[in-house]
């Protein structure tokens, strides 16, 4: 009668928590019902719910019916087999002993919403689960947490799991609620919904709204009674709609109207008791105590997760993608979840798209697609004025290029005070989680759908776009220029020149031309010398109109406009582009003889010599540099004349008038040393050596090395001591001196790794001069030119380019391996050829390419004999020594 009497006890306690707790399906039917039904009735129940066998029979026996009726036709075993097979809706609390306790694992709260497609965030579990539960005794260490981050971050999910993961392995809770205060209107709920449902759930249903006064000091005080009484688990979604708007000095706080929230919030946290807190929220608290609360702020998901992500995403979704662009896509939201997921959907609906994720990434420049606009919409009507308008004007900054600190962002809001910026402004952005601070970058950053989204906030209407995005634009050139740099001596890098850069970008944006040609003027010598043609060519582009070849111009000075077209021909000469370089040399010319400037009239001329040479036109580089040179001349501008002069020996060597060249080369080393011209010195020293060691005559290039030597001391440059030595060594490899070879090639190669040490690989400047023989190790020969050829490719450097590649082919073709030499010289080649004027250095690649296609013996010898004809012709033309190693390649090959 006892046993029976307990039966009959369980089974309605698991009926009515049942029907509270609405666990059962929608037909299910009411415990009044059950109480007085038929066995038919029951049968019926039975084979609608998912239930357990010992929970169905518990309510079997609350009815006083004989379970094993229940089923007509069927026999006890039969029910026994049926019944565990079926999954359960609302497991039977699993029971565990620690010490003289027994410790329940709670049930999973009703309005917990479900977990899809998670993927990452262990690291974040884990901190949270060592915030909550000591990793020994599992006892509850701290009152509360609160996941902040950004909209659609992942926050609710997050908790989510955390709540699986936590009754999963039995955490010492015995009940678990659960709370969203997110309402259609950006609104908190009404107090008394929230209260009264939590009271409802953590007492098991014995207390209700009916049973409780509506007074919310009280109402606190019943459920944090329950907290104390037994270890409850509460997670409280989205509660930063308790929290002030519009404000930026009370972003974090309670609103006005949310009283009865804060004084719950308060108790909650700041109350003993064994309980556990879980909050989510857009926003910081200010007013809950930090040592009570422990707030982890959420970021995007890590590539690798977020790429995951997107693969399930691509599963279901039939998209159209590689591995590379999912990580593209990733990276570009910076692994934002929803962004990702709502992006994945966009792409397979789009018509435009039909589910190529490449064709979006190539397609789509903007980040906020409608769906996420609106997301992002919902933290920017929360902003207060004046934290929109710093946060608009703050977006202009590339914070990749530069670390943004205080003082960028106060440039920006010159009309309030240092105080009010940092405490209420600053504060407030970073409690809303919209400005973060790394660390280690010493920098504030802004998430790419937040400063998409603040930067079209510079855009409202159309008719005053310009304005308020040429003031931020304005004042963030004005800012960079403010920034203190290192002397034009100091400068070695990149990094010690991006202040200027980024003062030119932000002048251009702000179209103040004159600022942004005047930032590039400063570090135009320092850009060309260091080989960065593509940078400079990019540079000088954006400060010229699209109609510049009908005269038109940007910047207010028609100098300045002449000298931004020559120094465009100048890169473009540089890069190989002869046709666009030769153009915008002829604008130059033609505007510099429009407003009577004769010194920009000589230095447009002297470059058109030069391209004219490049293309193989040597009368008519001769005219212009001879032109160049009168007018030089005449204006006693001596060190323009000194480079017409330079041009002209050169344009001689291609013609293989070696002895005219000399001569050019030794008057201006004449004029160089009269007017203390210490560049144009080495460089007609430089060019000397060049072509004595062309011509094999090494005992002249080795007197005027030892000029250049005292060039260098004279200059203290190491760029140029680097050069001595590696001229050193190629003469004495020339001459088969390996043993002194190898001695200027070693200092040559440590000065190299110092320079790489001062100044980083990507800052050094290529080097044609040390080659293949310098390294007794090949692997480091190809890591050297692999690096040096990745340098000038980016820079544009088009002989260095090549000049690298045929290192490289030699390297390959010493270690045996034919086929990457091959195509290493076939590349070097390509490039070489570009060049309308015949070359030394192309008849060398040709040379290797015969040397090469041999040693392999599938290329015909039709094509090996043409590699030798065409470089015999330019040995010939340019009466190169190279031509006695060709012809006695091609009777060898006979």
């Amino acid at each position: 009668m006892i046993d029976s009497l307990k039966a009959s006890e369980e089974g309605l306690k698991i009926v009515d928590e049942a029907r509270r707790r609405k666990r059962w399906q929608k037909n299910a039917l009411p415990w009044a019902t059950v109480a007085t039904t038929s066995q038919a009735t029951l049968r019926r129940f039975w084979a609608s719910c998912s239930i357990e066998r010992h929970t169905f029979i518990a309510i079997c026996q609350a009815v006083g019916v004989n379970w094993e009726q229940v089923a007509e036709g069927n026999n006890a075993e039969e029910i026994e087999q049926i019944l565990p097979s079926i999954s359960p809706i609302s497991p039977e609390p699993e029971k565990k002993v620690r010490g003289h306790e027994q410790i329940k694992s709670f049930a999973l709260p009703e309005k917990m919403p479900p977990v899809r497609n998670l993927v990452g965030r262990s690291q974040e579990i884990d901190t949270l689960k060592s915030q909550i539960l000591d990793a020994e005794t599992r006892a509850i260490t701290i009152t509360a947490v609160c996941l902040v981050g950004l909209a659609g971050i992942g926050k609710t999910t997050l908790a989510s799991q955390l709540v699986r993961q936590l009754q999963a392995e039995n955490a010492p809770f015995t009940v678990a609620a659960w709370e969203t205060l997110r309402s259609p209107t950006g609104k908190a709920p009404r107090f008394d919904s929230i209260i009264d449902s939590l009271l409802l759930t953590l007492s098991h249903g014995e207390i209700s709204a009916a049973t409780t006064q509506n007074d919310y000091r009280q109402k606190t005080e019943i459920l944090v009674r329950l907290l104390r009484e037994k270890p409850c688990l509460l997670v409280l979604d989205n509660v930063e709609t308790v929290l002030e708007t519009g404000q930026a000095r009370k972003t974090g706080y309670f609103a006005d109207d949310c009283f009865e929230y804060k004084w719950l919030f308060k108790e909650l946290v700041e109350t003993e008791h064994q309980s556990k807190v879980i909050f989510t929220s857009r926003e910081s608290f200010a007013e809950l105590s930090e040592i009570a609360v422990r707030e982890l702020p959420l970021k995007g998901l890590e590539t690798e997760d977020a790429v995951n992500l997107l693969e399930s995403h691509q599963h279901c979704l039939n998209l159209t993608t590689t591995s590379e662009e999912l990580a593209k896509l990733a990276e570009r939201y910076q692994g934002h979840p929803q962004a990702l997921k709502l992006v994945s959907a966009l792409i397979r609906n789009e018509p435009k798209f039909k589910g190529q994720v490449g064709k979006f990434l190539r397609d789509r420049q903007w980040l906020l697609i409608n769906t996420i606009d609106g997301l992002i919409d919902e933290v920017f009507i929360r902003l207060s004025d004046l934290e929109r308008t710093c946060l608009s004007r703050i977006s202009v900054y590339q914070t990749a290029e530069y670390p943004l600190n205080t003082a960028g962002i106060a440039a920006q809001m010159p009309e309030v005070s240092e105080y009010e910026l940092e405490e209420s402004i600053i504060q407030g952005l970073r409690r809303r989680q919209l400005l973060d601070y790394d660390d280690r970058q010493e920098s504030y950053q802004l998430h790419p759908l937040i400063q998409e989204k603040a930067h079209r906030l510079l855009l409202p209407d159309p008719k005053v776009a310009s304005s308020e995005s040429q003031l931020a634009n304005r004042q963030a050139y004005r800012y960079f220029l403010s920034i203190p740099l290192k002397t034009e001596a100091e400068w070695q890098e990149i990094e010690d020149i991006k202040p200027l850069l980024i003062t030119h970008y932000h002048a251009c944006c702000a179209e103040d031309w004159d600022e942004a040609a005047t930032a590039i003027s400063v570090v135009y010598n320092f850009l060309h010398l260091g080989y960065y043609f593509q940078l400079l060519k990019n540079l000088c582009s954006q400060i010229i109109p699209l109609d510049w070849r009908e005269g038109k111009q940007l910047v207010t000075s028609s100098e300045v406009h002449a000298d931004i077209l020559f120094r465009l021909g100048a890169v473009c000469r540089y890069i190989g582009e002869l046709p666009t370089a030769s153009d915008y040399l002829k604008q130059s010319l033609a505007t510099a003889r429009k407003i009577s400037d004769p010194e920009g009239e000589a230095l447009a001329l002297n470059y058109l010599a030069l391209i004219e040479k490049d293309r193989a036109n040597y009368e008519g580089a001769l005219e212009y540099g001879q032109e160049s040179l009168k007018i030089a001349r005449e204006i006693g501008e001596r060190k323009i004349e000194n480079n017409a002069i330079l041009g002209i020996g050169t344009t001689h060597y291609y013609m293989g008038s070696y002895t005219l060249a000399i001569e050019c080369y030794q008057t201006s080393l004449e004029v160089a040393r009269e007017f203390n011209f210490l560049e144009q010195e080495e460089m007609a020293t430089h060019d000397i050596i060049y072509i004595f060691n062309v011509l094999g005559q090494y005992s002249s290039a080795t007197k005027y090395i030892k000029e250049y030597i005292n060039l260098s001391r004279k200059s203290n440059n190491i760029i140029t001591i680097r050069a001595t030595k590696a001229y050193l060594a190629n003469i004495y490899f020339d001459m088969k001196k390996d043993k002194i070879a190898k001695h200027y090639a070693k200092e040559a190669l440590e000065i190299e790794e110092i320079l790489q040490e001062k100044a980083g690989t990507e800052a050094l400047t290529p080097l044609s001069s040390i080659t293949h023989r310098f390294f007794e190790d090949l692997n480091e020969s190809i890591d050297f030119f692999e690096k040096r050829y990745k340098i000038s490719n980016k820079r544009g450097a088009k002989f260095q380019e090549a000049w690298a590649l045929y290192q490289l082919g030699m390297t390959y073709q010493k270690l045996g391996q034919y086929d990457l030499s091959l195509d290493h010289f076939h590349r070097s080649f390509s490039i070489f050829q570009q060049r309308a004027s015949r070359t030394y250095e192309e008849a060398l690649s040709l040379l290797e390419l015969a040397k090469t296609s041999l040693l392999i013996n599938t290329v015909p010898l039709e094509t090996i004999q043409d590699y030798c004809d065409r470089a015999e012709k330019i040995c010939l033309k340019l009466k190169l020594p190279l031509l006695t190693e060709v012809q006695k390649f091609k009777v060898n090959l006979q």
